[in-house]
């Protein structure tokens, strides 16, 4: 059964982050299902901080600022994936 090679969470999540169609059945589809969530609530976030609804919590010095600042370069999406990047980076060594 190929599922029992990806039983890690993280690994099927890392299959869900680069859209790869493969099936995995019922587990997959939960964290396809959440990964959607994730990056919808980021892409909201993103876009409440281009609205000014959002502020950043260190005086505009952080990584997403610098990403709105040159919108022809980094899209809504480029910058949703990089924020899912810094989110689940390390969660295997942690």
């Amino acid at each position: 059964m190929v599922s029992l090679r990806y039983t890690h969470p993280i690994s099927l999540l890392a299959i869900c982050l680069f859209d790869a169609q493969i099936d995995f059945g019922v587990v997959a589809k939960t964290v396809k299902t959440n990964c959607a969530k994730i990056r919808g609530f980021i892409l909201n976030y993103v876009t409440g901080r281009k609205e000014g609804k959002n502020h950043s919590q260190v005086n505009n010095v952080d990584m997403l600022t610098l990403f709105l600042e040159s919108p022809k370069i980094f899209t809504d999406e480029f910058i949703v994936d990089e924020l899912m990047d810094f989110f689940f980076a390390g969660t295997i060594t942690t």
